[in-house]
Parts: structure tokens; C-alpha cells; sequence
């Protein structure tokens, strides 16, 4: 399948087979399209839609089957649900999506509690997938890569019936990322580490549309509460708060299993963090010819945004050129390998540009 955008092509290949395999063992071909989320946070899916008479229907199985991004951009995914539609005109569609391996670990929990001290999260969380595919039938076939550290050092107790996904996940509040790549292999590293990616993102050359919506989620002060028996809630502020020209804005988080009081104003102290630069984040419409070339971003990445000159000044003096980070991509193929794509980008004011 070729992916077209103007006068540029590149090519991508979706196949299918057993989970169990090192490769794929059919190609989809289509008869609708096609779209992939890719999502820092949560992981990512793909959904497609193939020909219930085709041969590679055959391999489509529910939970069993995986399917493999391949070409220009990689990825492999897990079958997680597949739907049928039939049609008077004899038309049978069979419709699928997958997630990647990252996100199959939202199924997976805590067997008889574990602890980590002192140990670097790149480790812990290297910890809650080794955990669980030590279980009977519980292997993935995820190995763990050459790069694992974070440079965050902290102590977690988790308690047996925890879902091992959501607690990796909560982990970003700590300023880290973690990924399971095409090959099944997970890495992890501090988020203020990722290079910056791309052209700058600039309406009318690299860009189609641009939205700015502003953080509802904004706090500078917040509390972060646990297991109340052994633990007490903590407030954390900002250290401008009292001079902030926005006055105080409080938000509250629970994590109602944590146990530990070193991990309760870890957390807290993370959701701080988050809360005080979520100011806004904008919503960009890529020309896809320029994603495919000199603007591939992808989550995760740092990019430099080019602000319009009517924005309405945020809080500060207004610039030229802003920080952003990349939280998620979307790509949607048509059925005639036409491209779309759409990014969120979160303003990072604590991260210097490029020179």
C-alpha cells in the first residue's frame, strides 16, 4: 500500500498472523480505511477493515492474533476486538483493532503484592512486566532493551489485584516515558531527555490548522491523598504561588492503594508538576506531505511551534516560538491510500528552544 500526499509516497504494509510468530505470515488488503492513534500515555491502536473472503480474514482471530505495521512506519499490535457487517448488495466486511503491546498490560494485575526500593522506575515498571509474564501463559515475548533509566530513584509498594498497566502509566506524572516498540523490546527514559524533532510546526507551511485550547486543569496548589490508614494526604504548591498574577487554582488527586508516605508525596509532588504546565495545548492539522518528510514528529518528541501573531497573549509576554511536546498522533488512511494527520502538542514553558 502506498501512503500518498501530494507528490510524495512512501510505502506501508499491514499483515497479520499468529502473536506467536517473530513475523507476519499474510498482507491485509483493504476495503475501507484505516487509522492509527499513537498516544505517549496509553499506548496505541490501529483499526483497519478487510474483506471477510480475503485470505488474510483467515488469520484475524480475537486476542491471538497480532498485526504488523511495516514500511515507512513500524509498529506491531495485538487483535483485541473484530466485528462483522454484512450487507444486502453481498457485501461482508470484517472490521478489527489492535493495540499495541503496551497497552495489553491494562490486562494485567499484581499476583501477591510487590515491592521496590530505591530502585529506578525505568527498572520498576521493567519489574511489573517481568512479574507478570513470569505467570503461567502470561509471556508477551517483551525483552528488555539497552536503554532503561529514567534518573528517577523511588521506593513502590504495590498491593495484589493492581492493574499493572495503570500503574506504569501512572509513572509519567514523574517526568519519564516508556514504550514497547515493534519488536517487542521496552525502553525508558526521562521525558526532558527527548530530542527535538522536525521543522518547526508554522500555519500556512507545515501546518493546515491550528487550535489553541487552553488547560482547564491548570493548579498551583494541590493535595494527593492514599491508603488514610497508614498514610497522611500532603498539599503541594507551587513556589510562586502567593505572586502568581492568577491567583490560586486547587485540584485534589487519590491514589487510594498506595501505601507507602514516600510514594503519596512522590506522586503528589508529580501531579503538581503536571497541573502547573498543562496550560494549554494546541491541536494541529499537519500537511501530510511534510509529516512524511522533514516533520515526522511522534509522541514524545520536543518540536518548536511558530505562534500566530493574533493569539491572544497568554499569561506573560507573548512569543514568537514556543516549546511543545508531542502526546499523540493521529493517521488516517483512505481507501485509496490517501493521508491524514492530526497531532496534540502540549506547551512546555519549562523547556528551552533549540539554538
Amino acid at each position: 500500500m502506498k501512503l500518498r500526499a501530494g507528490e510524495v509516497e512512501v510505502e506501508a504494509t499491514i499483515a497479520v498472523g499468529p502473536s506467536s510468530g517473530a513475523s507476519p505470515v499474510q498482507e491485509v488488503t483493504f476495503s475501507g480505511s484505516v487509522t492509527i492513534v499513537f498516544d505517549i500515555e496509553t499506548g496505541s491502536n490501529l483499526q483497519f477493515v478487510t474483506r471477510a473472503s480475503s485470505p488474510e480474514a483467515a488469520y484475524i482471530n480475537e486476542y491471538e492474533s497480532d498485526v504488523w505495521l511495516m514500511g515507512d512506519i513500524k509498529a506491531r499490535f495485538r487483535t483485541w476486538a473484530v466485528w462483522q457487517e454484512w450487507f444486502r448488495n453481498g457485501q461482508d466486511n470484517v472490521n478489527s483493532m489492535a493495540v499495541t503491546y503496551k497497552k495489553l498490560l491494562s490486562r494485567r494485575l499484581v499476583h501477591g503484592g510487590l515491592t521496590f526500593t530505591n530502585v529506578d522506575l525505568g527498572d520498576i515498571i521493567w519489574g511489573l512486566i517481568a512479574h507478570t509474564q513470569a505467570l503461567p501463559g502470561g509471556n508477551l515475548g517483551i525483552t528488555k532493551g539497552a536503554t532503561t533509566t529514567t534518573g528517577v530513584v523511588v521506593t513502590r509498594e504495590y498491593k495484589e489485584g493492581e492493574n499493572i498497566g495503570s500503574l506504569a502509566d501512572n509513572e509519567d506524572e514523574m517526568g519519564i516515558w516508556w514504550a514497547i516498540d515493534e519488536n517487542r523490546v521496552y525502553t525508558a527514559g526521562s521525558l526532558a531527555s527527548k530530542p527535538f524533532v522536525g521543522a518547526p510546526l508554522h500555519l500556512g507551511a507545515n501546518v493546515s490548522e491550528l487550535q489553541r485550547a487552553s488547560g482547564s486543569d491548570f493548579a498551583n496548589a494541590v493535595y494527593g491523598d492514599a491508603d488514610d490508614s497508614v498514610t497522611t494526604g500532603v498539599w503541594k504548591e507551587a513556589v510562586d504561588v502567593a505572586t502568581d498574577p492568577r491567583g490560586r487554582w486547587e485540584l485534589a488527586q487519590g491514589w487510594p492503594t498506595v501505601q507507602l508516605q514516600a510514594t503519596l508525596n512522590e506522586r503528589t509532588a508529580g501531579f503538581l508538576h503536571d497541573s502547573g504546565i498543562t496550560v494549554a495545548h494546541w491541536n494541529v492539522e499537519m500537511e501530510p506531505s511534510r509529516w512524511l518528510t522533514d516533520s515526522r514528529i511522534m509522541p514524545g518528541d520536543h518540536c518548536t511551534l511558530v505562534v500566530p501573531r493574533s493569539l491572544a497573549a497568554p499569561i506573560g509576554a507573548p512569543t514568537e516560538r514556543i516549546a511543545v511536546q508531542v502526546t499523540q498522533i493521529s493517521v488516517n488512511i483512505d481507501d485509496a491510500g490517501g493521508l491524514g494527520v492530526k497531532a496534540v502538542v502540549q506547551e512546555q514553558p519549562g523547556v528551552a528552544l533549540p539554538t
